[in-house]
């Protein structure tokens, strides 16, 4: 694009501006206009031109849109245009009340904060026009976008330029006049009002034009109007310097004076003029020295670096801050006013080739300058900007240069850390997708395409709820469950690209402003371990109340939550109540000891399993003897759970263990009788065996 015919020498958007602003004005925006807005859009890399839908939505996206808010296109298509402005204007409506204000109007314009990608906030120049189609409705928004941060600066800087003008003029002791382009006096300070006789600038037709003052020559004659001392600066825009003259003030005093006048540089011209005491030389000098100084503080005292340069790189001017650039120092020369700069030798080509483009084109270029220095890396942003000679043409070349290191060391960690999340996005071993405010598809991760066998840019043109779940009831209940984005996870039976059918877990997270995020996981493994484990539990179910013994399962703290019905039998009591009792209330008070013994030591893991003869309190209050096997449940994380217990009723054997002990009681009380009967009979008493062998004598036979 050829941009002599589009900015000023200023660098201000002229040309584009207008153009912009009669395709904002027209009042349908057809087909063609589109697409015509489109190319001069991209063809623009320092203007953002963007259209937005009726919601405020961006819909197209172009370099100077990217170049100053810093979003690349796949990011903030489809984005509110809200996100561009501070949130304290978000908060009080200004996205929405500008596009209200732009929708009642042909053209709407307006200077506010916006903010950029990195959050960096800067003053913007947008002018908004609504767009409608064929049929006059309402279609959407135009928007144009200057980044006016350095033209706020140098308003500012004007301003306080003009302040200190303003200042400088009124304690100047040198009479100052401003008159228009022929003659007719403006504006006066105080010391021209002293000298000339006036307290006002005048406005009486005999002293309003400067050519209506009597002017007299050394020799104290009147000089002809046509002819005095500053003619030359009207009729031939030329410069009157030092000139001694006497004016007849309007006391009807000739004051001696030193005049210099000169035209000035505006499109309505006009003229300003000095005028002093010749006794006032002195003052009238300090005060330029006191002016010279003050430019020279605010030069020197800006952190940027400020220099002037002729076409050989020759430094015509340069403040103090360019004393700090790493690596950038005068060659030495025999002429120090006009000393060239020595830089490294990979960034003079980039410097000679931005300044030749400066002089060449008379536009103000831009460039980045790179330095390896012993601390590190440096990086300045550079703006040159060509000053002009009388002819027009380039005579200099002003560069205002800034340390940008820091900013592009941030911006080189954001994309680190972009990087960073983008490759655990992509290797997250779970299923995500995000979807902008308006549910839009954005992007998916490896794992998502894995699953559903679809590719982001495949998902993108086809309807991907309709894919996935065909049955129109079912698919109602999945957007409901969208809708809602609550966080919780609910499993469907998701149809993939192969075409059968898979159960995914999805999750769905709404982010503050409006995106989603929805997370999946595949859980056919889940789903088969359930099952599996349900087949379990009922075998194991089926075992346990089906068993010829006692079942029984107890918490830590003793208190039963599963029998089965044999043991309920063998202790008396039915299942309810045995579940609001503990293994201690129904144990035999002699045998509780040593079961809690051998539980503790189960429970801390010094014995893997325990088996004991023990009694129980039969409800009725009988005893009932028991062997008792107990295992202890532990977690995946090996933590005790629960114990199982196998109560074998043992009574029978007990009671026949007790009658077999009576009987032999019994038995060895009779022997103990018969030998002490044998023993002490008055007869000889001897027994033998079958083989005839003498087994036992009594001491009787002994004797005889």
């Amino acid at each position: 694009m050829d941009r002599s015919g589009i900015f000023d020498r200023a660098g201000q958007l002229v040309q584009f501006q207008s153009v912009g602003r009669d395709f904002m004005k027209s009042k349908q925006l057809e087909q063609n206009d589109r697409q015509l807005l489109n190319l001069l859009a991209r063809a623009v890399k320092d203007t953002a031109i963007y259209l937005l839908d009726v919601s405020g939505c961006v819909v197209t996206w172009n370099l100077g849109a990217q170049n100053i808010y810093g979003f690349q296109e796949p990011e903030i298509v489809g984005q509110h245009f809200s996100c561009f402005f501070p949130s304290e204007l978000v908060e009080l409506g200004q996205p929405s009340n500008q596009l209200q204000q732009a929708q009642n109007r042909e053209f709407y314009e307006v200077e506010s904060k916006r903010i950029r990608a990195d959050g960096s906030e800067f003053w913007a120049n947008a002018a908004i026009a609504p767009l409608h189609d064929s049929t006059g409705q309402l279609s959407g928004f135009a928007e144009v976008v200057r980044d006016i941060t350095e033209r706020q600066r140098a308003e500012q800087v004007l301003t306080e330029i003009q302040a200190k003008y303003k200042t400088v003029l009124q304690i100047c002791p040198a009479g100052i006049l401003i008159t228009d382009k022929v003659g007719n006096i403006q504006e006066t300070n105080a010391a021209a009002e002293f000298i000339l006789g006036i307290s006002t600038p005048p406005t009486n037709s005999s002293r309003s034009n400067i050519f209506e003052w009597e002017m007299l020559t050394d020799q104290g004659t009147q000089m002809p109007a046509s002819e005095n001392t500053i003619a030359p600066v009207f009729a031939e825009n030329a410069t009157v310097k030092n000139r001694e003259v006497g004016i007849v003030n309007a006391k009807g005093e000739t004051v001696w004076t030193r005049l210099s006048a000169a035209p000035i540089p505006l499109e309505g011209g006009g003229t300003a003029i000095a005028i002093a005491d010749i006794g006032s030389c002195k003052n009238q000098e300090e005060t330029i020295y006191d002016l010279e100084q003050e430019l020279k503080t605010l030069l020197e005292n800006t952190p940027d670096i400020i220099a002037k340069f002729d076409k050989n790189l020759r430094k015509i001017y340069a403040n103090s801050a360019i004393k700090t650039a790493p690596n950038l120092r005068a060659k030495k020369v025999v002429d120090p006013a006009n000393e060239e700069l020595e830089m490294p030798a990979e960034t003079e080509a980039i410097w000679h080739q931005a300044i030749q483009t400066t002089f060449a084109t008379g536009m103000p270029q831009s460039t980045q300058l790179d330095w390896q220095t012993p601390g590190g890396f440096k990086s300045y942003q550079a703006c040159l900007l060509p000053q002009f000679a009388k002819d027009d043409s380039v005579a200099s070349v002003l560069t205002i240069a800034r340390d940008i290191t820091d900013r592009q060391r941030v911006e080189s960690a954001q994309q680190q850390q972009k990087e960073f999340l983008q490759t655990i996005f992509d290797y997250m071993p779970v299923m995500l997708a995000f979807y902008n405010a308006v549910g839009e598809l954005q992007s998916v991760n490896r794992e998502w395409e894995r699953v559903l066998g679809w590719s982001c840019s495949e998902a993108l043109q086809i309807d991907l709820l309709a894919e996935c779940y065909p049955e129109p009831a079912y698919r109602q209940t999945v957007l409901e469950t969208i809708a809602r984005s609550d966080g919780k996870w609910y499993d469907f039976k998701t149809k993939v690209r192969e075409g059968y059918t898979v159960d995914i877990s999805w999750a769905s997270i709404r982010l503050s402003d409006g995106t989603r995020i929805a997370i999946g996981q595949d859980i056919i493994e889940r789903k088969q371990a359930e099952a599996a484990l349900r087949a379990s539990e009922e075998r194991f179910r089926a075992t346990f109340e089906q068993a010829a013994v006692g079942m029984v399962t107890s918490i830590l703290n003793g208190r039963f939550f599963r029998v089965n019905q044999k043991f309920c039998e063998i202790v008396g009591y039915n299942h309810a109540e045995l579940l609001t009792r503990t293994y201690f209330e129904i144990t035999h008070p002699d045998d509780l000891p040593a079961d809690l013994a051998y539980a503790e030591s189960l429970i801390i893991g010094e014995i893997p399993n325990y088996s004991i003869e023990k009694r129980y309190i039969r409800k009725d209050g009988t005893p009932v003897w028991v062997n008792l096997s107990v295992s202890l449940v532990r977690s995946s994380y090996g933590e005790p759970q629960y114990t199982l217990a196998v109560v074998e009723d043992i009574s029978v054997r007990k009671q026949v263990e007790a009658n077999l002990e009576r009987a032999y009681n019994s038995l060895r009380e009779r022997e103990e009788l018969y030998r002490t009967l044998t023993t002490h009979a008055p007869v000889g008493i001897f027994q033998t065996n079958a083989q005839g062998d003498i087994t036992f004598v009594n001491q009787r036979w002994c004797e005889i």
